[in-house]
């Protein structure tokens, strides 16, 4: 079969010049490419892995030289990076055949060499539909028996009965795939029981690999939800978001059509739904991860109350993604969207917040920001889930309504450009200081403590509540009665 609609980049044709017909594309591009040709939903991979065969290792460096530096960057495994003049970098490995030797995801004795041939190489992967390649020079396949076939059929099944055994990593992988993939691939029954089977070996797989499957799971499913239930389904989702599994069959109330655990599906599949990105989708699943742990009776009858919930979700998302080794602003940004996602948009007899209300909430959610830019992304990361959190099965309809008006109000606050920052006053620490020391609060040798901060935050809230009053000539007429009120 010869993939004449494969399109060859700079890498290929320079790759192509150095080894002629002993190189080929392998992996997630000649898969993503079969698969939008045939299922005509597009993907655009964005790793181009290349094997080459029929050399050694030293031949395939000396090779290299004439495209750019060369550098070994897994000797064990015959990896070479490639650096172009133009900074262009090129990663290749050699043909190799791998043997587990223990139960860690890094556990294997590798071979290579001239004599490992391109279906060997494809049998060491891990589901059938990554092993197809393509031979760059005449764009020629070459897939082992009936991988071609689970692609058109939509198949995901193991590459080999060892395959999960052998490298754990590999569950995780197979489920992502099926996440990612849903919109017309299944695992196929063997598989499936054979990731039951295999799934407890993830306890030996590295946080920051986990967390690189969930990322692609969570980023690049159109419902991811999916890959959630599934984790679910073959016991995963208590070995790597053990908290998220405390809400299956954990019922809320009259207020909730589904348990936690499928309320959090439900908002994530909107987040994605809404083109929300990895800290958007995250938040939306993560939102309501306490309120098992919160969770009291409701003196009405009407199902459980879950006071205080938000507080233990955000808890509970700040140590989970850590253990993870997520990013800290990812980490951060998921806690902080948690936190604040209880807000309320009215009073309790239902007449409009207050502009300082909402000048306050805008300073919570902007978590001490001074860049209205930022502030303006956390604003509507927060609008975001809670849409996503109301359309998830609850009952609460008019809250649609009142969030809506909320949301116009808060930027068309926004716009005003209002203070949110003691950096943001029209006064400085020194003027503070200056004013303790002649109220004879500190001697003249001061040169300041936390004092000061009391009083611009005191300064702060005087502002918040009204804005014309952040003139210089106002706020140093106003640190004597902050100071008279401290000592007091």
């Amino acid at each position: 079969m010869i993939a004449n609609d494969f399109l060859l980049n700079t890498h290929d044709q320079a790759l192509v010049d150095v080894f002629g017909d002993s190189v080929f594309a392998i992996g997630g591009r000649v898969r993503d490419h079969f698969i939008t040709k045939i299922y005509e939903h597009l993907l655009v991979p964005k790793d181009l892995d290349f094997v080459v065969i029929g050399l050694t290792l030293d031949d395939v460096m000396a090779r290299l030289q004439r495209i750019g530096k060369t550098d070994v960057v897994g000797k064990s495994f015959a990896g070479i990076k490639v650096t172009r003049p133009d900074g262009e970098i090129i990663e290749i490995a050699l043909a190799r055949k791998e043997r587990s030797i223990g139960p860690g995801h890094k556990d294997f004795e590798v071979s290579f060499g001239p004599e490992v041939t391109i279906l060997e190489d494809a049998g060491r992967r891990d589901i059938t539909i990554n092993t197809i390649s393509i031979r760059l020079a005449d764009r020629q396949v070459f897939a082992p028996a009936g991988a071609f076939a689970d692609l058109e059929a939509g198949i995901i099944r193991q590459a080999s009965p060892t395959a999960f055994a052998e490298d754990p990593l590999r569950i995780l992988r197979a489920v992502q795939f099926a996440s990612r993939f849903a919109f017309s691939f299944t695992i196929e029954p063997v598989t499936l029981a054979a990731l039951k089977q295999e799934a407890h070996r993830i306890t030996t797989v590295t946080p920051e690999r986990i967390a690189e499957e969930l990322t692609k799971l969570l980023s690049k499913s159109d419902k991811p939800s999916i890959g959630i239930n599934l984790l679910q389904e073959l016991q995963l989702l208590p070995l790597t978001l053990p908290e998220l599994s405390e809400g299956v069959g954990f019922a809320q109330n009259d207020w909730h059509l589904y348990d936690v655990f499928h309320h959090n599906c439900k908002a994530l599949d909107i987040a994605a739904e809404i083109g929300g990105d990895l800290t958007d989708r995250f938040a939306a699943l993560m939102h309501d991860v306490g309120k098992p742990r919160a969770a009291g009776i409701r003196p009405d009858g009407r199902g459980a109350s879950f006071h205080g919930h938000e507080d233990v979700s955000a808890s509970i998302v700040k140590q989970r993604l850590s253990a993870l080794r997520f990013p800290n602003e990812i980490v951060d940004d998921v806690s902080n969207l948690a936190s604040a996602h209880m807000y309320t948009t009215q009073m309790p007899d239902g007449t409009p917040l207050t502009d300082a209300a909402l000048r306050r909430f805008m300073r919570k959610v902007g978590r001490g920001s001074d860049d209205h830019d930022v502030l303006r992304q956390r604003l509507e990361r927060q609008f975001a889930l809670r849409h996503a959190d109301r359309h998830a099965g609850s009952t609460l309809t008019t809250d649609v309504y009142n969030n809506a008006a909320f949301e116009r109000r808060i930027r068309a606050e926004l716009e005003r450009i209002p203070v949110m920052t003691v950096k943001q006053l029209d006064i400085r620490g020194t003027h503070v200081m200056a004013a303790i020391v002649a109220a004879g609060l500190r001697p003249a040798t001061y040169r300041g403590d936390k004092l000061i901060t009391t009083v611009l935050k005191a300064l702060l809230e005087n502002v918040t509540d009204d804005p014309n009053l952040n003139t210089e000539n106002t706020l140093k007429a106003m640190i004597p009665q902050h100071l008279l009120n401290l000592a007091a």
